[in-house]
């Protein structure tokens, strides 16, 4: 979204709407002829009044070549071809729709008015709240031209090229916006926003394909790297699945059937990356979980059969990994924290880049907090003993998750991710805004994996309690950690 607004384009979006524009947030999309064809409003630009429809098709001959569709009862035909996907398009739309306003607005409308915030995250494409309604042919289009996974805008994009005669009817309207008349041979009046789809590259000569895999409490991660031994590598793919292994281990004692099954499957997909990848070496740990776990053979067994040796590892063993990894390329020489706060445990390790860290593991991780295994003390000796450290850093899916949350990224953005800081008193203000939300809402919030969204809050105390032990006000995200380690020591770097 282009943010800033010249006069000129100002100027054109008022003749377009025939009014000025209400809460412009910035223009999405523009015509061949460079003038705005989508433009971005504020979900609540007018005090009191909520807008469902916040990407809003501006250009003049596109809105009236639609509209003499949904005359001729467009609306109707289209709700009549049977789509299948729709439900996901609704939910997409709504979760962009939150992006447009940071989580202190969202959290702020949130409490003063419960039945305005359920509209905002629930009300799709066109202000419906069905699955699969459509009720309105220029939102859907709209939607499709950004994106190009809204099914009804694809369409409808297709009704407009197969009749050059409709688009010709209006060209008339581009003098609108002090363009050229259009003529029906000009075709797509907007170009399509064009996705970059992955593509494998080819193998270098010399280098080599590796993969590490963690297999935790709450889920299976997975990073393939291409490098060089002894010279380095960068990372081709990181992938998650959400398998809770740790669900009910703190009763039970063991790993159950249904987070076995859900390991295999997540363990077949890996293995059909790794293959698809042309991945030469792997190196696969298990953690918490499977430690604790009396059945850890039969976890270990289901990752065999798929291709994958595991190794389980030991708490500090685990610590160390995660220590190296968010301190990769620190070439400070002052002492530094690293917090991973897991499913199953949270580890917490000081020391230099170049040192021997001393560090402490804790078998406490959002996982089991979350399950009713809070107990503050499990922390306070251990950490006690750590020396005192001139940053912290926090790594692993809590903390990662935190920060994507924080900057209202729809999208993970790594590059964004990494490096962000949280202050204790964001992440106190941020814990209270999550724990606040019904579970069925916080699982909407962006930046939020689905899937994260019941054990986000007890993660989130964990963290501050460590910042409040170790007397940080502060906190930097690092994406990098236990996985890149792995990849450190299978390319000799470590």
């Amino acid at each position: 979204m282009e943010r800033k607004i010249s006069p000129l384009d100002m100027r054109i979006i008022n003749r377009q709407l025939g009014r000025p524009p209400r809460g412009l947030l910035g223009i999405a999309c523009r015509c061949f002829q460079g003038r705005p064809g989508v433009i971005v409003t504020h979900p609540f630009a007018v005090p009191g009044g909520f807008f469902p429809t916040n990407w809003w098709l501006s250009c003049p001959l596109l809105r009236r070549a639609i509209g003499f569709l949904e005359g001729k009862g467009g609306v109707a035909l289209a709700a009549r071809q049977g789509w299948s996907n729709l439900a996901s398009v609704h939910a997409r739309y709504a979760l962009r729709r939150q992006g447009l306003m940071s989580w202190r607005d969202r959290w702020e409308l949130f409490q003063s008015s419960p039945s305005m915030y359920r509209m905002f995250v629930e009300q799709g494409v066109g202000g419906t709240t069905s699955p699969g309604g459509i009720k309105c042919l220029h939102a859907h289009y709209a939607d499709w031209l950004i994106e190009q996974q809204n099914p009804v805008g694809a369409w409808v994009h297709r009704l407009l090229t197969s009749n050059p005669h409709l688009v010709g009817k209006y060209a008339h309207s581009c003098l609108t916006c002090q363009g050229e008349v259009v003529s029906p041979i000009d075709g797509l009046i907007i170009p399509p926003h064009k996705l970059q789809t992955h593509e494998m590259v080819a193998l270098d000569t010399g280098c080599l394909r590796a993969a590490s895999l963690d297999v935790g409490t709450n889920s299976l991660r997975l990073l393939i790297g291409q490098g060089q031994k002894g010279k380095g590598w960068h990372a081709l793919y990181r992938g998650l699945w959400s398998i809770r292994l740790g669900e009910g281990l703190g009763s039970t004692g063991v790993i159950s059937p249904a987070a076995l099954a859900r390991l295999r499957g997540a363990g077949e997909e890996v293995a059909s990356l790794l293959r698809k990848f042309g991945v030469g070496e792997v190196r696969a740990i298990a953690t918490s979980a499977v430690r604790e776990a009396a059945n850890a053979d039969e976890c270990l067994k289901v990752l065999a059969e798929v291709g994958i040796e595991t190794q389980v590892i030991s708490g500090r063993e685990e610590g160390l990994l995660s220590f190296r990894g968010a301190l990769r390329g620190v070439d400070s020489l002052d002492l530094a924290g690293v917090v991973d706060v897991g499913g199953g445990s949270t580890e917490v390790a000081v020391g230099t880049p170049q040192g021997e860290p001393v560090l402490v593991s804790i078998p406490l991780g959002a996982v089991k907090a979350a399950e009713g295994e809070w107990d503050s003390s499990l922390f306070k000796e251990p950490l006690t003993f750590l020396p005192d450290a001139r940053q912290l850093l926090a790594t692993g899916g809590t903390a990662t998750s935190l920060a994507a949350i924080d900057l209202g990224l729809v999208d993970y953005d790594v590059r964004r991710v990494h490096g962000h800081e949280l202050s204790r008193k964001t992440l106190s203000q941020l814990r209270s805004f999550l724990g606040a939300l019904p579970l069925e809402w916080r699982r909407k919030v962006p930046g939020l994996d689905p899937a994260r969204a019941d054990i986000i809050v007890p993660g989130a105390l964990i963290l501050e309690q460590v910042m409040d032990l170790l007397g940080f006000t502060r906190v930097r995200i690092s994406e990098s950690g236990i996985l890149d380690a792995l990849l450190d020591i299978v390319f000799g770097l470590a």
